[in-house]
């Protein structure tokens, strides 16, 4: 869940941001992480797994970057209420989609905050997101987590 199929591929090669650092590019490694799990475990037999796409939501999750509680995030948080949905809404479109068999959601797609099918970020195959998904379990094993 994040903000699949808006052509972020992230940085594979320096998910850790050490070559070169920007917010910005950190936040979007993460979103394009989020793509290449669906993309990677998509074909899995044993579950399924989607990629939700609900744009903008009031969550106060910029709080982290803006400064939680600060002027600046309130404000923002409270334009962003005034023409976006609010996680409760958008949970009355999206789970009918993913409980209700009968309206066949396709495992490994991706939805938008509507719950209208989207394409994955042009560039994202098996292959690309394979390498994303390698090249993050060699970055947790490098720092020992893995």
């Amino acid at each position: 869940m994040a903000y699949p199929g808006a052509g972020q591929l992230g940085t594979p090669d320096d998910l850790n941001q050490e070559k070169s650092y920007s917010a910005y590019r950190c936040h979007m490694n993460t979103v394009a992480g989020n793509e290449a799990i669906v993309v990677h475990y998509s074909d899995n037999e044993h579950f399924n797994i989607y990629g939700l796409n609900p744009g903008i939501v009031k969550t106060n999750i910029r709080d982290n970057y803006l400064g939680k509680n600060s002027w600046v995030s309130k404000v923002l948080e409270s334009f962003i209420g005034w023409f976006n949905k609010s996680p409760e809404q958008y949970a009355e479109i999206i789970t009918p989609l993913l409980t209700n068999s009968a309206l066949d959601a396709d495992n490994g797609s991706f939805y938008d905050n509507n719950a209208k099918k989207i394409p994955a970020s042009k560039g994202f195959d098996k292959e690309y997101a394979d390498k994303y998904i390698r090249k993050s379990k060699e970055l947790l094993d490098s720092k020992g987590l893995w």
